[in-house]
């Protein structure tokens, strides 16, 4: 087992790995028009000697085996899950095999179990929005936090009695079009947009028989940091030809830390989708106390039809900010693309040192993919922005499953007709 897992019995971490036959993780969403889920984790314990039963008295842990303990699992010093137990599950076998089914949820699903009493916000920043939710009495959120300010203002508004926690939380977070979730750690973060734009990739994954890849796997391994609060080992024996492909590589951190270079290493399974899923050409958006603000992509709709997407409810200052936010979405969906749907990595066939960068890969990292399909052809290269992370983890061996959309590092562009003009008051998407 790669990993530990520990049961908080009593308050005090209990390690209970020997018991442990396989563990699943998985939190974040599928896709960026999705909406963020809780955070999941699953176990199966031996439970042949009863020592999980509720109603064994020899137990060591009688009268602790209960719902709401908390559970860590980690690797290599890395947190991977969280969270709190949900639910026991037992299955006693006639043969005499005996398991406890183990289901836990991280604090995303603790803020879906609350609701608001009737309240009236001011306007305010996003992640004063998200802390003045958190801190009321009828939440009384205690998780860490971690968030980002946010790009859009929040108007005021009047949340109704019995309104769940969670839901307006996520409309907080559509506004501004960030990201709300639990990480490996059980910190509760959001991401704005904006927060990604100038971050490099913190992995590459690629076809390791491919030269130039070859020459960026030699060159990785004299990285210096992942980043500044995890240092790794130090080489200097890098050769005349990585450092030759340095020159093309563009793969520096940031200007802080300029020895950073992003880790290459191959992955196991890739998917790629192509079609209409996220094809909109017709786009609604309105906001609370306000009128539907609809985008037409006229061209898009001649060639493919027309495709509606609605967003309701949301916390804009004004109707123009809303009629800004469904043109940018006519824009960004109005052609279908291929993009790359998923990583998946067996970590046993990685190094110790890739296998720590890929543990601690989290929902907004930016990772970067060098392939050639086939061998054949032109080689994609393109960067992706983590939307889930999914562990799976069985006695000799740990996969993990990255889910991905594209990422762009655009922004805005000043003085675009549709992204941003220079001596106006406006700028947009």
């Amino acid at each position: 087992m790669t990993a530990t897992v520990s049961i908080y019995f009593g308050g005090t971490a209990t390690d209970v790995t020997e018991y442990v036959r396989g563990v699943s993780a998985r939190r974040g969403r599928s896709r960026e028009l999705d909406t963020f889920t809780s955070g999941q984790c699953s176990f199966t314990l031996d439970n042949r000697d009863r020592r999980f039963d509720p109603l064994h008295s020899a137990s060591p842990y009688f009268g602790e085996v209960r719902p709401r303990l908390r559970v860590t699992v980690v690797s290599d010093g890395i947190s991977l899950f969280d969270g709190f137990i949900e639910d026991w599950n037992f299955d006693y076998d006639l043969n005499g095999d005996s398991v406890a089914q183990v289901t836990c949820i991280d604090g995303l699903a603790l803020l879906s179990q609350t609701a608001l009493s009737e309240f009236t916000n001011a306007q305010d920043t996003p992640a004063a929005r998200i802390e003045s939710i958190l801190d009321r009495s009828e939440v009384s959120y205690q998780g860490a936090t971690d968030l980002d300010p946010g790009f859009n203002p929040m108007q005021a508004d009047t949340v109704s009695d019995d309104t769940n926690t969670l839901s307006y939380l996520q409309k907080v977070a559509d506004t501004d079009l960030g990201r709300l979730f639990v990480d490996g750690a059980g910190v509760l973060r959001y991401r704005d947009r904006t927060s990604g734009i100038v971050e490099l990739p913190r992995v590459v994954f690629a076809d390791a028989s491919d030269s130039y890849v070859q020459a960026l796997a030699l060159l990785s391994e004299s990285t210096l940091w992942f980043d500044a609060s995890q240092p790794e080992s130090l080489r200097l024996d890098s050769d005349a030809l990585a450092q030759t492909i340095l020159q093309d590589a563009t793969l520096w951190f940031d200007a802080s830390d300029p020895a950073y270079i992003a880790p290459v290493m191959a992955f196991n399974g890739v998917e790629i989708e192509y079609g209409s899923e996220f094809l909109f050409n017709r786009v609604s958006v309105t906001r609370e106390g306000g009128d539907a603000q609809i985008a037409e992509n006229a061209a898009s709709q001649d060639t493919y039809g027309i495709r509606t997407l609605s967003k309701s409810g949301l916390l804009f200052l004004s109707d123009a900010e809303a009629a800004q936010f469904s043109d940018f979405l006519a824009g960004l969906y109005g052609e279908p693309d291929v993009r790359i749907k998923s990583h998946e990595l067996i970590l046993e066939g990685l190094s110790e040192l890739h296998q720590r960068y890929v543990k601690r890969l989290e929902i907004g990292d930016v990772v970067r993919t060098v392939w050639t399909p086939n061998a054949t052809g032109q080689a994609i290269d393109t960067d992706s922005i983590i939307e889930g992370v999914e562990h799976r983890i069985e006695v000799d061996r740990h996969v993990v499953r990255l889910q991905l959309t594209p990422f762009s590092r655009a922004g805005f562009i000043l003085d675009d007709p549709n992204r941003g003009l220079l001596d106006t008051s406006e700028m947009t998407y």
